[in-house]
């Protein structure tokens, strides 16, 4: 967690240097602004994904992922207030460890010689690897009876992933609102049936059945 800390603070004003140097035209400020959205967006669609996988496939006894990943999802289910419990590191120290990587990539971006494409690719790659290790936490916030009042406004304008939209997914057979970082992703993906198709290929492939039409 420091060293995520560390590399993102470096890198975050390395890109603030650059960005004063570099005397940048209102269309790179817009293509920056892209790649901030596109990055929150990268993470939110990440988390859905391992969220729908832990959620249907494989076994919490699979070695690794089924303690670290699968089981805590699955129990979520069981106790949806027991992620309101944890403290800050038991929450968040998986995310950002998994998170690193795309820090390092962020790192790598901000040493290309090309300055507006180095910030508009260092500034995707640092969105997406910050919200995505935050995910835990605002997950978290959207099981708060209470949250902070920040915290709230953000939920309240669509900025974070409300405790409301989240509930959807808590409805039994958990089969939607997968995506748990800003919850944006969860409308384009149920309006092309994305999860649906690929449940559907799976199946096709495998004859595995997800865990949720298990449940319905």
């Amino acid at each position: 967690m420091a060293l995520f800390f560390g590399l993102t603070a470096t890198t975050a004003k390395k890109m603030y240097d650059y960005f004063m140097s570099y005397n940048a035209n209102s269309t790179t400020v817009c293509l920056i602004g892209v790649a901030l959205v596109l990055g929150i967006l990268a993470a939110d669609f990440g988390s859905g994904i391992v969220h729908w996988g832990a959620d249907n496939w494989g076994s919490v006894n699979l070695p690794g992922v089924g303690a670290a990943i699968i089981r805590p999802f699955r129990h979520h289910h069981v106790d949806a207030y027991a992620i309101t419990r944890h403290d800050f590191l038991e929450l968040n120290g998986n995310n950002f460890i998994v998170t690193l990587p795309l820090v390092w990539v962020a790192v790598s971006a901000v040493k290309s010689p090309d300055n507006a494409l180095s910030l508009v690719s260092a500034t995707f790659w640092l969105s997406f690897a910050v919200f995505g290790a935050f995910t835990n936490q605002i997950h978290s916030w959207a099981h708060m009876k209470n949250p902070p009042m920040l915290v709230r406004v953000l939920q309240n304008s669509g900025l974070l992933l409300s405790r409301e939209h989240h509930h959807l997914h808590h409805v039994r057979p958990h089969d939607c609102n997968y995506c748990i970082t800003t919850g944006w992703m969860n409308g384009p993906l149920r309006a092309i049936g994305f999860f649906e198709a690929a449940e559907r290929a799976i199946t096709g492939v495998t004859g595995v059945i997800p865990l949720h039409k298990q449940l319905s």
